[in-house]
């Protein structure tokens, strides 16, 4: 899982708009480990609604309210796009810290 979140880090430093593609397959990989790891871990309901509500609902919700105001479409998911990145970090360091005694899973 450490390799997976090494390749995911790596290939937002170094693709950062995404135009080599490396990003967007380092979305993939580290949701497939996740989605893998998740049938060995439990997650607190509480935790999971909290980074949804964080990472999903409020940017959909200010997109949708953006267009109500008369703002531009593609203008608004190019602003939010970087919110749904946020959901797949927030369980990486959630996986670690649930295998560890130490915030974040160090030590």
């Amino acid at each position: 899982m450490f390799a997976v979140f090494v390749v995911f880090f790596a290939a937002n430093v170094f693709d950062m708009g995404g135009g080599f593609g490396i990003k967007y397959l380092s979305y993939v990989l580290l949701a497939a480990a996740l989605l893998w790891r998740s049938f060995e871990l439990r997650f607190d309901p509480r935790h999971v609604a909290a980074a949804l509500a964080l990472f999903v609902v409020w940017p959909v919700f200010s997109l949708i309210r953006g267009l109500s105001d008369g703002g531009e479409l593609a203008t608004g998911i190019r602003q939010i796009t970087p919110f749904f990145p946020g959901i797949l970090v927030f369980f990486c360091a959630k996986e670690a810290t649930l295998r560890s005694q130490w915030p974040l899973g160090i030590g």
